[in-house]
């Protein structure tokens, strides 16, 4: 399920998945959770909305690539990402050189 973006998420695009702190875990799971409606009501009212989000190593976007490493900070990459704004049709993102 996704939202409307908010929070550090609203920059890079304009939804977002709803991600559910583990402590609604079993509210969430419960059988006794049968109305959709409720089940929504449920994920909205419990989203986590702060999402951290920073250039990631290259190495994630290779399937061989393993381990934690993939996913810490990376501090240097080798580009930089600029968002075109809402007046430029498609929404996409544009990698430029940083050399």
């Amino acid at each position: 399920m996704t939202r409307d973006a908010v929070g550090p998420a609203a920059g890079i695009h304009t939804r977002m998945p709803i991600a559910l702190p583990k402590d609604a875990e079993a509210a969430w799971l419960d059988l006794a959770l049968a109305d959709a409606a409720a089940a929504i009501d449920l994920a909205r009212a419990r989203a986590v909305t702060e999402f951290v989000h920073h250039p990631a190593n290259p190495r994630v976007n290779n399937a061989r690539s393993d381990g934690a490493e993939s996913v810490e900070p990376f501090a240097k990459p080798a580009w930089s990402i600029q968002f075109l704004t809402a007046s430029q049709p498609p929404p996409i993102l544009q990698y430029q050189s940083a050399n």
